[in-house]
């Protein structure tokens, strides 16, 4: 069958009732609202591909901002009188560091693949050698407690803490919580492995990014034109979630043979005992700074074979949205009320991208979070003093 490209269109939800409003003055008569509809739909995907996913796009066009009832002026009193208002796809406001769907598959992949350790036990062994120098500064620290309370606590030796803390203590607890868990890990390793030398293979799913960016606010009027007193400010937010969908498929037979020794191969897998090239990356100084502004790191646990398989479907989806977040009263004499529509988006995008790993790692210019800034911050204190 040949690839056929398909377009619909549809309306969808009905259509919203009108709202009413009842003269209040001499010389005015009663008005009704005509109904609405409450959104439509465009469809466009791809068909004719019936062992892998196809393009995919969902475009929702919501119609109804917010409804609202009482005295708007002089001359009405509404009930339920709804507002709409449309929104165009150039109304989207991207959030700003948005990664590509190559680094999101890149991500995905090195996430979910069979080869990734709980726990990476050399790499933890290689910086147990830090614990004598992490126990020193503590013990430099204690003695100099009554020396730090009336000379003052510098920002070089908070800088130091601050190190101490996020590349010393915090990883080593972290790691330890792990090992003490590695027993629940290795359950799920099993239930894993034995999913992906089933029939079906191993399928798994992954949220990948969140963010939001605000949108120009509209003003709107509640009721009637003629007279109108009532006024709403209404502000928009356009969100985005990214996630991806990946199915992984054996390429050779398991290389155990009964329970006992899968669940050894799948206690190496959590200890990360396997020589990967990840490991030997975790372990080079610096270079968690450069997975910040590559994905290296991603790269290496995307492409570690220690399980031998293939990945037979890769996705990335988007779903794009623009929603009314919040409102606030311009001008309200007669306390009127409104409410903001929870039914259909202004606008709504679905998609649905067929994509591979990228052949080689790729470079970025991160938007670094708080964490991130402190971590510089310190390195910089203590390089230049201030």
């Amino acid at each position: 069958m040949a690839p056929i490209n398909r377009y619909r269109t549809q309306a969808v939800g009905g259509d919203e009732p009108g709202g009413s409003a009842s003269a209040l003055a001499p010389g005015v008569t009663d008005y009704s609202q005509s109904p609405y509809p409450k959104a439509s739909q465009r469809c466009y995907d791809v068909i004719g591909f019936p062992d892998q996913s196809n393009e995919f796009l969902l475009r929702t066009q919501g119609y109804i901002v917010g409804k609202g009832s009482g005295i708007v002026s002089s001359y009405f009193s509404c009930r339920n009188w709804y507002n709409a208002d449309i929104f165009f796809d150039w109304d989207l406001i991207d959030p700003g560091g948005v990664p590509s769907n190559g680094d999101l598959a890149t991500t995905l992949v090195a996430r979910t693949n069979p080869s990734k350790p709980e726990i990476n036990l050399p790499v933890f062994v290689y910086e147990l050698r830090d614990i004598p120098k992490m126990i020193r500064h503590v013990g430099n620290r204690i003695k100099k407690v009554q020396k730090l309370m009336s000379e003052g606590y510098t920002l070089r030796l908070a800088a130091e803490d601050s190190l101490a803390l996020q590349f010393g203590w915090a990883p080593l607890i972290g790691d330890l919580f792990k090992i003490v868990d590695v027993m629940f890990s290795v359950d799920q390793k099993v239930a894993e492995l034995n999913r992906l030398y089933s029939e079906r293979g191993l399928k798994r799913r992954m949220v990948l990014y969140r963010g939001a960016a605000s949108n120009p606010s509209r003003d709107y009027y509640v009721g009637p034109l003629y007279g109108n007193q009532t006024s709403v400010r209404v502000h928009y937010e356009t969100r985005l979630v990214k996630w991806g969908t990946v199915h992984y498929r054996p390429i050779t037979v398991p290389n155990y043979r009964g329970h006992d020794e899968q669940i050894r191969a799948a206690r190496q897998i959590c200890a990360g005992l396997a020589l990967r090239p990840a490991s030997l990356w975790e372990a080079m100084p610096w270079s968690w700074m450069i997975d910040w502004f590559s994905n290296v790191g991603d790269y290496l646990s995307a492409h570690d074979n220690s399980v031998p398989l293939s990945i037979e479907d890769l996705n990335i989806m988007e779903h794009w949205s623009i929603v009314p977040t919040s409102f606030e009263w311009t001008s309200n004499p007669w306390k009127a009320n409104f409410r903001l529509n929870k039914g259909y988006p202004m606008l709504d995008f679905k998609m649905r991208t067929p994509t591979t790993l990228p052949v080689l790692p790729t470079l970025h210019l991160p938007f670094l979070s708080g964490k991130q800034l402190s971590v510089l911050s310190a390195l910089a204190i203590q390089r230049y003093g201030k």
